[in-house]
């Protein structure tokens, strides 16, 4: 099984506030079964530019980013993404951008999706499988 790891996840490790489940979990599996999309890379760098102290913590960033691999969107993707959209925006449902390509992204590669944001109970009718890892 591979996991694809929401943005939120990520911050928690970045910022030493992981669960102990978080943590377990990740000692737990395959390291090349962990992975994050481009667009959570993206929102790291923007969250790093925002922080202001980028030399301060770009080792850090660089040094969790070594351990996992940073998949690309592609046409699986980009498929996901409007049938996602499309269906979301018919039944009146409102996602942002990021955590609707981030969905997409984990349903066009059936991986499970590993977040704390109850946002993406909308995408388990699209095939989503999410976890919570953060939480008991």
């Amino acid at each position: 099984m591979e996991y694809l790891l929401d943005t939120n996840i990520v911050g928690y490790i970045l910022k030493g506030v992981a669960s102990n489940k978080l943590k377990n979990k990740l000692m737990m599996i395959n390291p090349d079964d962990v992975f994050i999309s481009q667009i959570t890379h993206a929102e790291i760098i923007y969250g790093l530019q925002k922080g202001g102290n980028i030399i301060k913590h770009i080792n850090r960033v660089n040094s969790f980013l070594e351990t996992l691999s940073i998949l690309d969107w592609d046409e699986q993707c980009a498929h996901a993404y409007g049938k996602v959209r499309n269906e979301l925006r018919l039944q009146g449902v409102t996602v942002q951008s990021m955590d609707l390509m981030i969905g997409a992204h984990a349903i066009g590669h059936n991986m499970t999706l590993i977040s704390n944001d109850h946002i993406f109970d909308h995408f388990k009718q699209f095939g989503l499988v999410l976890e919570n890892w953060q939480t008991a």
